[in-house]
């Protein structure tokens, strides 16, 4: 599972990075539909972020997009301290996540709705504990 983090936060970087370079070197603005595309030759180029559902790195991608758009809500605002998005470190990566069951996860619980597993792509099962809550 470190291992996925550490992809995600490479390719939270590389993105944040491609955004940068591509607006100072063609004065041109990226944006989440142009990276998702840029994350499906990636995946063909490099194998191991193969392991990495391709709809767990959209929601990176989006993460970083929604953080330039906080961005700029933020100058539009004149805000003082509008917190241009910033590279992250494993420590600062707070996760990863997906867009729902079925793409890259599912839950399976126990018993009673008492324990169960949980099953990642690219990783397998993984025993959780707890009673799950019911929705209403």
């Amino acid at each position: 599972m470190v291992n996925m983090l550490r992809l995600h936060q490479q390719l939270y970087n590389a993105a944040l990075e491609q955004r940068i370079s591509a607006y100072k070197q063609k004065g041109i603005s990226l944006g989440f539909y142009d990276q998702c595309k840029e994350a499906t030759q990636l995946r063909a180029e490099m194998p191991e972020h193969q392991a990495v559902n391709s709809a767990a790195q959209q929601v990176t991608l989006k993460r970083l997009d929604l953080a330039f758009q906080h961005f700029f809500r933020r100058v539009r605002q004149g805000e003082k301290q509008v917190g241009f998005p910033r590279f992250k470190s494993l420590d600062r990566f707070s996760g990863f996540g997906s867009k729902g069951d079925g793409c890259g996860w599912k839950f399976m619980s126990g018993e009673g709705m008492k324990h169960g597993h949980l099953r990642l792509s690219g990783v397998g099962h993984i025993k959780i504990r707890g009673w799950l809550a019911r929705q209403r």
